[in-house]
């Protein structure tokens, strides 16, 4: 079995949130192992970045992170500001719509909309709302989300608490990190 463990700086804001940290992450897959959706779409478990646990890389190269979880394996449910500045802690970021996008219709939703849509492969995606990247156009108050359990997109207020799951992008640089909402400069 292995075991991962979080940077300093991502076990500092857990410990700053009064969580409890037991020290190491179960990974759930091995590293290689390939699982296939009902597309055909392929999703690799990755371990090149051990503080998003469980990781799986879909065929774009993306690195979806499992869902931010306590030490105690519940779900570590944030508000916007929290979810961006926490993935941008352990060198990862929120995902973007379209990246959210491809997900679902790798998942089975026809182009454009969340039809045909079933949450797999990817652990914790079907019970949750996760923070995307994009806030809100007319009313910053606001941010997306995305339906794990639907494949939908909606907007939620930015102090409400949902789920996150970080994301690391090929070529992902500490310049690109620096420009994040939430980012420490």
């Amino acid at each position: 079995m292995l075991k991962l463990k979080y940077s300093t700086l991502a076990l500092a804001i857990l410990m700053a949130a009064g969580f409890v940290f037991s020290g190491n992450v179960v990974a759930e897959c091995e590293p290689g192992e390939e699982r296939e959706t009902m597309t055909g779409a392929v999703f690799t478990c990755d371990d090149s970045y051990p503080d998003l646990g469980e990781a799986w890389r879909d065929e774009r190269g993306l690195i979806w992170g499992d869902t931010v979880k306590k030490s105690d394996g519940t779900v570590h449910l944030m508000n916007y500001n929290d979810a961006a500045a926490y993935c941008v802690s352990i060198g990862a970021r929120l995902p973007t719509r379209a990246e959210f996008t491809s997900l679902r219709e790798d998942m089975g939703a026809q182009s454009g909309t969340f039809e045909g849509y079933s949450a797999q492969v990817l652990p914790n995606l079907y019970y949750y709302w996760f923070w995307f990247l994009t806030v809100g156009p007319g009313n910053p108050d606001y941010a997306y989300f995305f339906d794990g359990k639907d494949g939908v997109f909606g907007h939620d207020y930015r102090d409400s608490l949902d789920a996150v799951r970080c994301v690391v992008s090929p070529g992902f640089s500490e310049i690109q990190k620096l420009k994040l909402p939430g980012a420490v400069k």
